[in-house]
């Protein structure tokens, strides 16, 4: 699983950031990237950019990252879906932030 700390950066960075609704971490292996998965409730521009806004908010970590960019919509309608990558990250990864 993803360090505390690592998780923590990660979460203070992106909330900064993207105001996101939910981040999910997948499960953390060295020697591959760490997929994120940021739920967003109406997003301000295209997946495109908010996942750049992420990459660099996040760019003095020191490890390799994809994000995925979600709507709260998309999400919900896909999270059931076992093929899906929003399915996998709730069962498999970890809620590291939730807007209150």
């Amino acid at each position: 699983m993803i360090p505390t700390k690592l998780a923590n950066e990660i979460k203070e960075q992106l909330v900064k950031e993207l105001a996101p609704e939910a981040i999910y971490v997948g499960p953390f292996y060295k020697n591959r990237d760490l997929e994120i998965l940021v739920v967003v409730n109406k997003p301000k521009s295209s997946r495109y950019r908010i996942a750049v806004s992420g990459h660099l908010a996040l760019r003095n970590l020191g490890i390799g990252k994809s994000i995925l960019v979600y709507t709260k919509k998309e999400f919900a309608e896909e999270v059931n879906d076992q093929s899906s990558d929003c399915y996998d990250m709730k069962k498999y990864g970890k809620k590291i932030y939730a807007k209150a």
